[in-house]
Formats: C-alpha cells, structure tokens, sequence
C-alpha cells in the first residue's frame, strides 16, 4: 500500500467536510452582512446629526460676541467633527471579511470588527456625551445671560447623558459579546466534525434596544 492508495479517500473526506462547512459559513456571512447594514445606517444617521449640529453653532459661533460662547460653540464643531471620525473609523479600520475567505479567517477578521464596536460603546463618554456636554455647557455660559437657565439645561443634560451610557453599555452586554461568543462557537463547531452537523448559527444579536449611537 502506498500514498496513492490515501489520496482518494482523504480528498473525499475533504470534500465532505467542505460541504458540511459550507452552510455554516453562508449563516455566518449572511447575519453579518445584516449586521453591517445596521451599523451603517446608524453611523450614517449620527454623521449626518452631528453635521448639522456643526453647522449649528458653525453658524452660533459669529453670532455671539462673547469670547466663552465663541469657545464653546467651536469645542462644539470639533466634538461633533470627531463623533463623525470615530464611527467611520470603527467601522472602516481593520480587515473586513471577505465572502471567499475561509471559514476561520472569515470569522476572526469579523470578530476583531465586533471588538471595535464594544470598545466603541463603552468609550462612549469621552467621544461622545462627553465632549458634547462639556461644549454645549461653555457655549451656554457664554451666550445665557440668565445664570439660572444655564443651570436648568445642565440639569437636564446630565440624566440624558446617563440614559445614553446605560443603553450602550446593554447593547454591549446583551448584543455585541453574545455575537461575538457565537463567531467563536461557530469557529470551534467547524473544527469539529461532530459538532458540524448540530451547529446552526441563531445568534440572540438583533439590535432591539434603541441604541443612541444609532
């Protein structure tokens, strides 16, 4: 007996194992391909948010003579400016999954993009409310002449600015992790062939809470 006589049913067996793969990846490909259509939309809708509020006090910013209003409505520009950057960039850095890789390198590319994503989320206080609250409070100060309405809307904004990181960090507990817990599953499932027939991909991740990154 010599190699030849393995060939044949090794290629096989490769052949099986291929199609065994092969709907697990098409789930794989088609849930996260929906997912990306979902941080899309939202990177698209706070983009175009945070450059109408650069307009906003673009415009603010001539208007008021005050040096601290001038101030705080140029911080304002910036903050929203780098809202727009960093979404962009947790989105668009990296490797991006690509349809024909394999399986493993498929999933590892998505799961460092889902990382992203969580480091995104649970930042979101120093590049998001945080800047925005700290900007809008010194435009305020500087064009308010009434000390006391200044006060009333930092009140305000405090308790949203809270609601805003409490919904992040639920979609990362309930959404992101478990996704990326399933990418890894799926990964292992298909390094078993035990496992290759039984694993389905049904990932929990649906994006149902309303996300204010969104």
């Amino acid at each position: 007996m010599n190699l030849d006589d393995f060939k044949a049913p090794w290629q096989q067996r490769q052949r099986e194992l291929d199609q065994k793969k092969a709907p697990i990846l098409e789930r794989v490909r088609s849930r996260m391909s929906w997912v990306d259509q979902v941080i899309l939309r939202r990177d698209m809708r706070e983009s175009v948010v945070a450059l109408m509020l650069c307009a906003w006090y673009g415009y603010d910013f001539f208007q008021h003579p005050a040096l601290l209003a001038k101030l705080g409505c140029l911080l304002t520009v910036l903050a929203c400016l780098m809202i727009v950057v960093i979404l962009n960039w947790a989105r668009l850095t990296g490797r991006i999954g690509r349809p024909d890789q394999p399986l493993q390198e498929y999933c590892d590319s998505e799961s460092a993009r889902i990382d992203r994503q969580i480091w995104l989320l649970r930042h979101v206080n120093w590049w998001y409310t945080g800047p925005i609250f700290v900007s809008v409070t010194i435009a305020m100060l500087g064009s308010q002449p009434f000390p006391q309405t200044t006060a009333f809307a930092v009140t305000m904004l405090l308790p949203i600015g809270w609601f805003i990181h409490w919904l992040n960090q639920q979609a990362v507990a309930s959404e992101l992790i478990p996704l990326k817990r399933e990418l890894a599953s799926v990964l292992d499932a298909s390094q078993d062939e035990s496992a290759l027939v039984e694993s389905t991909f049904q990932p929990s991740f649906g994006w149902k809470k309303p996300n204010p990154c969104q």
